[in-house]
């Protein structure tokens, strides 16, 4: 793709798209088939690009798309010798590193892979392997930033159905404890030219299992087929043009479903290069601050990362890096702020594709085309072969027909990127319409052209910088306070992380509650750092929707009200201004009416940080 041919236009490159069937378009049947007809092209082409902390000069290491396929061969053949079946469950505790992907194809093309968050609690972690039914576990060795190794000590023993553990060493010296098998021992006594099971993966079969919150006590596990997972990383590949030529840069986990997928399998199997931002990507404090001169040493095309990203490196200095070969830059994972999208866009010079998805998609859902012109705030366009509708939504009802066009519901979805279902069909029900579109829980418009936008949500799930907060991890830490009776918590929204936890609380009977003691409480009772609460609130009541569970929406916009509040009073003083919050089928809106007419400025460009509509007004 050449940046300077003119834009395309992106409903015309749909219909062109869907005027052939899709079967014509995509032979592939499994993520192993996508990977190895890519090697049989170029066996000697570049894949895969390792930094171990992305400083200049340290040694790297970097696979050919031979070499990859070969490890994926001789991964799966590992798995295939301990008695992997195309219904067993490998799971995973690694950082991003080569061996990951190695062990994450691998796993699919023996059976179902189960990537799992290594930086939860061991208790969250077993209850994932019980639920999954895991019979193999691969896991990083001892590392001096880790403390994965001590979890699994604390897990082999817990899991029923676990048979083995591998580990996948920091060092050539890590130490293995007795009965734990050594990944790179047992792989390299495979053959690397063939799978010894001879088995024929249908598109139908189930490939992975993605956690989506509800780690505790019953965990959701997405079940994502191989077809699922094949269109999603076509789709985006086909979309963005991705070829061998491109060279993209990863920061994200596997055990996210946009760095497997988006950042993984769709640059892999489209003949681009990756390159893995160290093992724990943009966590990594040298990897920020050198992102420019790595994007400028490996002529990287595609860059970006989730918005917090995004905003850490819109504070680091280009300092002269020549970003000439970028061409365009992607995020995702949760909404991005406005100001944040336009002072990269000033920085790089390039513009910015936002991505919608989530687990349940198989990570993608709509996207900009590389070369359409873009909106900031418009999530882009569906998927080719998908149908996405905006329906009226109130109260939690969801109406039978699509909104015209500019008129806010929720957005609902079906197609082959949707997934399976859960694995406990319990999760299954509310999650779709009876005509069986997928519904995602977000709130937005679509215009005349189809672009997408959205305006808020409508489920439970809190989106803290890209990660993914069950609120009832919050919840269930506040009801063990002697004091709180009920609890709900919430995403308020945050200039930096998109949105922060925020947590509601009612009293028992005759109790008094001491807000700042109940979030130092509920801080002490949640080991992940995300999930604590920022803002605690007391309420005589829950809002209730009509089957007695807390109406989330509305708790939503009391904590923005709240919050706003509280940021306006501090740039503007008290008593200077009106502020509302208002709910709608269209989500949250902000109106502020400030009594000096020099304060509109500051009001709106303290709202402008946010990703939410707002009007400012004097008067």
């Amino acid at each position: 793709m050449d940046s300077s041919h003119r834009p395309i236009d992106a409903p015309a490159l749909l219909n062109e798209i869907e005027s052939r069937p899709l079967a014509e378009q995509l032979a592939a049947r499994s993520t192993y088939d996508l990977l190895r007809r890519m090697a049989e092209q170029d066996e000697h082409a570049p894949a895969l690009t390792f930094l171990p902390s992305g400083a200049e000069g340290e040694p790297i290491i970097r696979l050919s798309r031979g070499q990859l396929i070969g490890r994926i061969h001789q991964t799966a053949n590992t798995f295939h010798e301990l008695g992997i079946g195309s219904t067993d469950v490998v799971s995973t505790l690694l950082p991003h590193l080569p061996e990951t992907h190695e062990v994450f194809w691998g796993a699919e093309a023996a059976g179902i892979v189960n990537p799992i968050n290594f930086l939860l609690r061991v208790e969250e972690i077993t209850e994932l392997l019980r639920a999954a039914g895991t019979r193999v576990l691969v896991a990083a060795g001892p590392h001096p930033n880790l403390e994965i190794d001590s979890k699994v000590a604390e897990i082999r023993s817990r899991v029923p159905s676990l048979e083995h553990v591998i580990q996948v060493r920091s060092a050539p010296d890590a130490p293995i404890q007795p009965g734990i098998l050594d990944f790179a021992q047992i792989r390299d006594a495979q053959p690397a030219d063939r799978l010894l099971s001879g088995r024929n993966i249908d598109p139908g079969d189930i490939a992975a299992y993605f956690h989506t919150g509800g780690t505790t006590g019953s965990p959701k596990l997405a079940r994502h087929t191989q077809g699922n997972q094949v269109f999603t990383a076509w789709s985006f590949a086909r979309l963005f043009e991705l070829g061998p030529r491109d060279v993209m840069l990863n920061g994200l986990p596997m055990f996210h479903v946009a760095g497997s997928l988006i950042c993984g399998l769709a640059p892999l199997s489209a003949g681009a290069e990756m390159v893995i931002l160290s093992p724990a990507g943009m966590r990594h404090p040298n990897i920020v601050s050198s992102y420019w001169r790595i994007a400028e040493r490996h002529r990287a095309t595609v860059i970006g990362g989730v918005p917090t990203a995004l905003a850490a490196l819109n504070g680091v200095p280009l300092e002269g890096a020549d970003l000439s070969a970028a061409e365009v830059s992607i995020t995702g994972a949760s909404p991005l702020p406005l100001a944040v999208g336009r002072r990269f866009e000033e920085v790089t010079g390039k513009p910015i594709h936002e991505i919608l998805g989530m687990t349940e998609t198989a990570g993608l859902l709509a996207v900009t085309p590389r070369r359409s012109l873009r909106i900031l705030g418009s999530a882009g366009y569906r998927l080719p072969f998908t149908e996405v509708e905006i329906r009226p939504w109130a109260n939690g009802e969801i109406g039978p027909s699509p909104c015209p066009p500019n008129e806010s519901g929720m957005l609902v979805v079906r197609g082959p990127n949707v997934f399976a279902g859960y694995l406990d069909p319990r999760h299954d029900r509310g999650c779709r319409t009876s005509g069986g579109f997928l519904i995602t829980g977000d709130l937005g418009h679509m215009d005349e052209d189809g672009r997408i936008f959205l305006t808020g949500r409508a489920k439970d799930v809190i989106i803290r910088g890209g990660h993914n907060i069950d609120p009832v991890w919050i919840e269930s830490a506040a009801e063990r306070h002697p004091d709180v009776h009920l609890a709900a918590a919430v995403g308020e929204p945050d200039a930096y992380a998109g949105e922060i936890p925020a947590l509601f609380v009612t009293p028992k009977p005759g109790a008094t509650l001491d807000l700042e003691e109940i979030r130092d409480f509920v801080g002490r009772h949640i080991a992940e750092k995300p999930a604590r609460p920022k803002s605690v609130y007391a309420l005589d009541e829950l809002p209730l929707t009509t089957v007695g569970k807390p109406f989330r929406p509305e708790l939503r916009r009391q904590a923005a009200q709240s919050r706003l509040q509280r940021d306006l009073e501090g740039e503007l003083g008290r008593g200077n201004f009106e502020l509302r919050v208002t709910l709608d089928a269209g989500g949250l809106k902000v109106h502020a009416q400030c009594s000096v007419p020099e304060d509109t400025d500051k009001a709106e460009a303290l709202l402008t940080k946010l990703s939410m509509p707002f009007e400012v007004s004097t008067g």
